[in-house]
């Protein structure tokens, strides 16, 4: 498959046990050089994306796109999650999710435009003397 940049390509088969000779192509990766882009394809020829972006200061954003063109785009600061948003085939968002965390970089918070807010607390056990 072309994607107009070099690729390394991983390509997986199966053999059925009664003929050897004969093997499946099950699914392709290939992946851009600088491991940035990959494109997944599966036996039946659907193929996904994911692309990750750096757009600076310690930002991240990781980009899914599925066969039905459905995507999910997540934002990492620093190597922590702060939010992800679902988008539909056509590319309107059904769903986001945005997380916060406390001092100790532990995620404490995760919000959803659904359901609201769920909170987590660390509670330190006090030692035995």
């Amino acid at each position: 498959m072309d994607h107009g940049t070099a690729a390394n390509r991983v390509r997986s088969f199966v053999w059925a046990t009664e003929n050897v000779d004969a093997s499946n192509l099950v699914s392709q990766t290939e992946t851009s050089p600088d491991g940035d882009q990959t494109w997944e394809t599966n036996s039946l020829g659907a193929t996904s994306y994911s692309r990750t972006g750096y757009p600076g200061g310690g930002t991240t954003v990781q980009t899914n796109i599925a066969p039905d063109n459905s995507s999910t785009v997540a934002v990492s600061q620093n190597q922590l999650l702060s939010g992800e948003t679902n988008f539909d085939g056509n590319g309107n968002p059904i769903g986001w999710t945005t997380c916060g965390y406390d001092a100790h970089g532990r995620q404490n918070t995760v919000t959803d435009a659904r359901n609201g807010t769920a909170t987590s607390v660390y509670i330190r056990r006090a030692r035995r003397p």
